[in-house]
């Protein structure tokens, strides 16, 4: 081999090595940023579980509420009717007595 041959693979085996470098820059700084996003995920997994948590919470809430408004409003309807029937046979009695006073 002469020496133009020897300085050329010398060239290439600089570029070759350059260019490994750079890779491995670029392979470093991508390890870096998925690290990030998997702790950015992480933490969003972690957000969406309290989250979840509080949301169920809130459902099983509004499921007692509704439970409890109807059951207040079945009694407060038979509360009514009862107070009616009350109502209506004292008026009867009242009008029986002041007829007997008659």
């Amino acid at each position: 081999m002469d020496g133009t041959a020897i300085t050329q693979l010398k060239s290439q085996l600089q570029k070759l090595q350059e260019e490994r470098e750079e890779l491995s820059n670029d392979l470093q700084e991508e390890r870096v940023v998925v690290t990030q996003m998997q702790q950015e995920l992480a933490s969003l997994k972690q957000k969406q579980q309290i989250q979840g948590g509080q949301l169920r919470d809130k459902e099983l809430a509004i499921q007692d509420f509704n439970r409890m408004i109807k059951e207040s409003e079945t009694i407060l309807k038979k509360l009514i009717e009862t107070s009616n029937n009350f109502l209506k046979t004292l008026e009867g009695e009242t009008n029986k007595l002041k007829n007997q006073k008659k």
